[in-house]
């Protein structure tokens, strides 16, 4: 399906000055441009102005957001993960922001001195919105990026880590595929986190099949090998995280992570 920029900018709600200015800025391009100077937008722009317009709702500027949708296709994905994750905390601040002021008009009402409710986890919510916004900043990601191949680089064997190298290049050319892959280790993610909060134990059955199912979603990027030490480099990768985005709880839920792969990685090399 095709539109043209009047037609796009009825669907989103953009005006048609708007839509020419993200042309000309390169943000937005049309996908067939006439020889009579019209535009026509598919639907891969119908998506991208989405996006524009989401992260513009969070306050990021033209040129920041520019930056972010010309990133390769899997930090296109980690984007929008990263964007669900915003809104949901967005959606839970506005209903905390709500409770907060109900807190407040009885904490006038009612002529109280003690704090109104909410208002320690609303002050909490604005910093958790500031504080996901460093996940787009390049200099973030790409050097954590950078920093764990170096680290697996130096822990393997130059054999190994060219095989990984040509693994994981499909990650960063086939947007389908890093879809997929971030869909299989979401849910695995989200499964030991259950099994976490019910206070399951990491040598239980459950758990080390998962770290089975775990160990397979991984060899879509990382080649198989017998070697225990191999294996327990690729542990340590997938159990840290960038210091900016450390959190009690982060820290929690990665350190019962390493303890499952340790036992599975124990019990099967």
């Amino acid at each position: 399906m095709e539109y043209s920029t009047k037609a796009l900018a009825k669907v989103s709600g953009v005006s048609v000055r708007t839509l020419r200015h993200y042309d000309q800025i390169g943000l937005l391009t049309p996908s067939i441009r006439m020889g009579n100077g019209r535009r026509l937008y598919g639907v891969m722009e119908l998506v991208l102005l989405g996006q524009i317009l989401s992260l513009k709702e969070f306050g990021f500027s033209l040129s920041k957001i520019k930056s972010i949708l010309g990133k390769k296709p899997l930090q296109r994905v980690s984007a929008l993960m990263a964007q669900k994750e915003m809104l949901l905390d967005e959606q839970k601040r506005l209903k905390s922001s709500l409770q907060m002021i109900d807190s407040m008009m009885s904490f006038y009402k009612e002529n109280t001195m003690d704090m109104p409710a909410n208002m320690e986890e609303c002050f909490s919510s604005l910093k958790n919105r500031q504080e996901y916004q460093k996940y787009f900043d390049e200099g973030v990601t790409d050097n954590w990026s950078k920093t764990l191949d170096h680290r697996l680089m130096l822990r393997v064997s130059d054999k190994y880590f060219a095989a990984y190298k040509k693994k994981k290049k499909r990650l960063t050319t086939s947007t389908a595929f890093a879809t997929e892959y971030g869909r299989q280790y979401g849910t695995i993610a989200g499964k030991l986190g259950v099994f976490q909060a019910k206070g399951i134990d990491v040598a239980s059955a459950e758990v080390q099949k998962l770290m089975e199912k775990q160990w397979e979603i991984l060899q879509m990027v990382y080649p198989n090998t017998s070697s225990k030490n191999v294996y327990f480099v690729i542990r340590d990768l997938c159990t840290d995280c960038p210091p900016e985005f450390k959190s009690q709880e982060g820290d929690k839920s990665l350190a019962y992570m390493k303890k499952a792969m340790t036992i599975f990685g124990n019990n099967s090399f």
